[in-house]
């Protein structure tokens, strides 16, 4: 293999300094040592002996170990679907199966799982345990690598929900490595789920300076801008990850929202829909299917909803935010469209598929909260009260910032369901002071909220949160 580096001047495209470097492909790791040291001292760079040892670091001498890391990476890279993650699953776990000591890998390995975990595609302990043993045995390794604290600080974030843990951990990370883009993005990630929209942006956009084409990053800068009402340059994010990574429907469902929250535009949502609908090998955990559902409802389009539901599966819109059963959204679109009958059918079958749900996990806060909005639909007032209470007070504040929005927005449904006007305004007032993603627009626009239409003081609060371009 022949390599041969450059090192060029921008400002006036000046060639500094070049070399060649002649060696075999089972030298490779140290031919990377070579060149990093040579180009460091061609710019007249002094090192600390730490960062020096840094540079002749080997990670792992098996090559085919190694290749299968930077694989790994290479899915987690494209998006945060399933089938992306499982895939980044298998290579780390056999580069680490290749090499047990390869820390880094553990690192990939550990970061994987707890997103699965996480984003509610494998909410399983067995997931979790795998998660915690694969950040512990990265630390227990390298101990000195700014990776593995970054991998253990994901654990705690995504596994444990205990932030001060996780920012201690990135903070470990930075210390040992001040340009990890890694332990900047994680941290935008966690101060989101702090309620700290706007740092949470600046973060993400930080780490993005030192990689700027990775789709998953990209979009979830985009969210956090549209959480601090930065629509503008959420469009732009959104725009950019789809173009980096064309085949992850994530950011085309939520830049169709996003038409919808900044402008009120459900047309243009539906051509963003439209353009994800014709790409080949679109990779979708769902979010194309909701997304569809929510601009079929703002567009008042109930049958088309009812068309929707019956050719997509499963039976259920299931992500980390809510959980709606088919029967319910039928429940609700039959309500809608006064068709009181059909309407409580489907409502009750909705009924029985929540309360077994409750029944296997009693703690998952967005079952409660949907059990709800069914109870309100069977007339059930004080039991739908109850659980969607309930929700909330599974999934507070303090414990996701996020996720709670959900909770609170379904506490507003159901007080308007049972016609309590007044505390679902005073709901729904909280819901639009605290986060972006609700605006003026989606109340406009959102049928559900009829019952409001007539009360000044709706009106009001439409008048209160108006976007602003």
């Amino acid at each position: 293999m022949r390599i041969t580096p450059q090192l060029i001047r921008v400002a006036d495209d000046t060639h500094v300094w070049t070399d060649r470097y002649d060696r075999v492909l089972a030298d490779v790791f140290a031919m990377q040592s070579d060149v990093a040291e040579s180009a460091v001292k061609a710019m007249g760079v002094a090192l600390l002996p730490r960062e020096q040892n840094a540079l002749r670091e080997i990670s792992t001498n098996d090559l085919e170990a190694y290749d299968l890391y930077l694989r790994g990476w290479e899915l987690l890279r494209r998006g945060e679907s399933e089938t992306n993650m499982e895939g980044a699953v298998r290579v780390f776990q056999t580069a680490v199966d290749r090499d047990p000591q390869f820390a880094q890998a553990y690192a990939g390995l550990a970061r994987a799982h707890v997103q699965l975990y996480f984003l509610y595609f494998d909410r399983s302990q067995e997931r979790l345990a795998r998660a915690k043993a694969a950040a512990e045995r990265g630390v227990a390794l390298r101990p000195d690598l700014a990776e593995t604290h970054i991998a253990f600080g994901q654990y705690l974030y995504q596994g444990l929900l205990d932030y001060p843990r996780a920012l201690s951990e990135l903070s470990t990370a930075l210390q040992l490595q001040p340009s990890n883009s890694a332990a900047l993005y994680i941290t935008g990630l966690v101060l989101r789920r702090q309620g700290q929209w706007a740092e949470s942006a600046n973060a993400i956009s930080s780490s993005l300076e030192l990689d700027p084409k990775n789709a998953a990053r990209l979009t979830n800068l985009a969210e956090s801008d549209v959480l601090a009402r930065r629509y503008a340059d959420a469009d732009q994010a959104f725009e950019r990850a789809i173009v980096v990574s064309p085949q992850w429907a994530e950011p085309r469902a939520f830049r169709a929202r996003l038409q919808i929250q900044w402008r009120g535009d459900a047309r243009k949502a539906q051509t963003v829909l439209d353009e994800a609908a014709h790409v080949d090998g679109l990779i979708d955990d769902g979010l194309i299917a909701g997304t569809g559902l929510v601009v079929a409802l703002v567009r008042r389009d109930f049958q088309g909803m009812l068309r929707h539901l019956q050719v997509v599966t499963p039976g259920a819109i299931d992500y980390q935010f809510s959980y709606w059963p088919f029967a319910m959204i039928r429940g609700q679109v039959h309500r809608l469209a006064g068709q009181q009958d059909l309407a409580r059918r489907a409502f009750e079958d909705a009924r029985i598929e929540l309360e077994q749900k409750i029944a296997q996990d009693d703690d998952d806060a967005r079952f409660h909260s949907s059990l709800g909005i069914t109870y309100a639909g069977l007339g059930r007032n004080e039991d739908a009260l109850r659980e969607a209470r309930r929700g909330c007070d599974l999934m507070p504040a303090s414990k996701d910032a996020w996720r709670a929005l959900y909770r609170l927005e379904d506490l507003a449904l159901v007080y308007t369901m049972v016609g309590r006007s007044g505390e679902a305004i005073a709901q729904l007032d909280d819901l639009l002071a605290r986060s972006g993603e609700w605006t003026p627009h989606v109340l406009r626009l959102d049928p559900r909220w009829d019952p409001l239409r007539s009360d000044p003081r709706f009106q009001a609060l439409l008048a209160k949160y108006e976007v602003k371009e």
